[in-house]
């Protein structure tokens, strides 16, 4: 591979490929091909090496912050002199002597030079060894009481989370941020159930234990194993999501007697977690009670069920992944169209105005609840980008509005932790024209019932008034929100919880 004048070799190791990662995403300025470069670098790794190149990666964009100020205080002459291929190699060596556990630090030390050898000149290489052994002999201490350098993220964002929780419990959030979530998946229960699940996982080693609160979720240990190599995963057994992702699909309420005038619409859909779980529900609420499945609904097919369900997105390309989804877990097709939620000219738009029972608006956000999922946010997101999502919800929330059907639901979500795009969204749209024809929907009779003793007053009294703030360091899962509101008008058709 030729990156700006470096022809990188396919990497011989896990240390090599996350170096090479690093340079293609951060000294090059290619975040936005972080995955397949990822995948395709890693490619031809053994899966010992594969996963190793895979941990210095995401926690060398975890601790970025971090990192750079401790290599700042190594290198006088200034990061942004240093050469690209040696700044990555050195980003990835001080992760590996700092955070990782099991790494020897003469064998990071020594990796370190050889790689920055094989690319560079010997100058080059001993200036990494001078820097890496000054962070042995001397590791660069971290000014106690800043929360940016502790936790490794913009002074803007953690000075965010002490306004949010207070400096106590922000420290304790984001100290959950910087764990690696667990691995979680939903049971698609079209094809499998959760006993029958656990036990095939078994078969490859795969550790697979059901979800203390929600049903149809197990959480996984993969114990080296690739997830997408599992047969299970092949045909669509399971379907990987967070808690809160599953969660909107879990309390969306879905109608019994759906028709064109009644539909079930995603508006921003791409890659399909929440609108495959939604279809899946419909197509459980067609089994008969004889069976053992859910109540039975007026559907007749599985098609027909489908004709009902549209689900857009503003890229194609995240919709193909959409498609593909809906084909690994045997699921029918529904419509599909590439759709700006803010174009209300939109022929699709203008098509279902006023015939949704369902719609699902998970709007594009700050990201603040996934930064250990998405460590880029820690350093990639600023207070000037969420000014400019706020008005971007604003007006895929009043899209949504008009979508929806006399009684029907609007299913608003985000993976923030910012009230401003989450309450203060909600609130806001709620004192406005469109807001004001909309009630909010208790939540509570949607949750397991041993999830929602565990909260306090304040998140309960919250569930009332229809919305629902998960927390990674209490809840163990992303930072979430969740609101549920109803169109007011007209008579109330009958709908199903299942």
């Amino acid at each position: 591979m030729l990156y700006s004048g470096i022809r990188l070799k396919q990497p011989d190791n896990g240390r090599e490929a996350a170096a090479q990662v690093i340079y293609h995403c951060l000294a090059l300025h290619d975040m936005a091909s972080f995955d397949p470069v990822l995948r395709q670098t890693v490619n031809f790794l053994s899966l010992p090496e594969r996963n190793l190149a895979v941990a210095i990666v995401y926690g060398t964009m975890t601790y970025l912050y971090t990192i750079d100020y401790v290599l700042g205080k190594h290198c006088k002459i200034g990061l942004e002199k240093l050469d690209p291929w040696l700044k990555s190699v050195l980003r990835t060596a001080v992760w590996q002597l700092r955070y990782s556990r099991n790494l020897p630090e003469t064998a990071v030390v020594n990796e370190c030079c050889k790689l920055v050898k094989k690319y560079r000149h010997q100058g080059m290489v001993d200036f990494a060894n001078a820097v890496m052994r000054a962070e042995v002999s001397h590791p660069v201490c971290i000014p106690p009481g800043n929360l940016a350098l502790q936790y490794s993220l913009l002074p803007e964002l953690a000075g965010y989370f002490k306004k949010r929780f207070g400096i106590e419990q922000a420290k304790i959030e984001l100290q959950a941020l910087l764990m690696p979530p667990d691995l979680t998946v939903r049971v698609n229960r079209c094809r499998s159930n959760v006993i029958s699940l656990i036990n095939e996982l078994k078969l490859y080693s795969v550790a697979a234990e059901a979800h203390p609160y929600f049903d149809h979720v197990l959480k996984l240990n993969l114990k080296g194993a690739s997830l997408t190599e599992l047969p299970a995963f092949k045909v669509g057994k399971f379907f990987v999501q967070g808690i809160g992702a599953m969660l909107v699909g879990m309390i969306a309420p879905i109608p019994t007697h759906p028709d064109d005038n009644h539909l079930v619409i995603d508006l921003c859909a791409a890659p399909g977690g929440k609108i495959t779980h939604v279809l899946e529900r419909l197509l459980l609420s067609n089994k008969s009670p004889s069976s053992g499945n859910l109540p039975t609904s007026t559907y007749t097919n599985e098609q027909s069920i489908a004709s009902f369900v549209e689900a857009w997105d503003i890229n194609q390309a995240r919709l193909d992944a959409l498609i593909d989804n809906l084909s690994r877990l045997g699921l029918p097709e529904i419509k599909t169209a590439v759709v700006d939620a803010t174009d209300r000219k939109a022929e699709p738009i203008i098509r279902c105005s006023g015939k949704a029972a369902l719609v699902i608006a998970d709007v594009p956000c700050s990201g603040l609840g996934v930064l250990a999922r998405k460590p880029e946010l820690r350093w990639n997101m600023n207070y000037e980008k969420i000014c400019r999502l706020l008005p971007l919800q604003a007006e895929i929330l009043r899209t949504a509005s008009l979508l929806t059907a006399a009684q029907g639901y609007l299913l608003y979500s985000t993976c923030t932790l910012n009230w401003d795009e989450n309450e203060g969204q909600v609130n806001t749209f709620l004192e406005s024209a469109e807001g004001q024809e909309f009630t909010p929907v208790d939540l509570t009779p949607y949750l397991p019932v041993s999830f929602v003793d565990r909260l306090d007053e304040v998140e309960r009294k919250n569930l009332s008034a229809g919305k629902l703030n998960l927390l990674p360091a209490r809840d163990g899962c992303e930072g979430f929100f969740i609101s549920l509101l109803q169109r007011k008008k007209n008579l109330k058709k009958q709908l199903l919880k299942t």
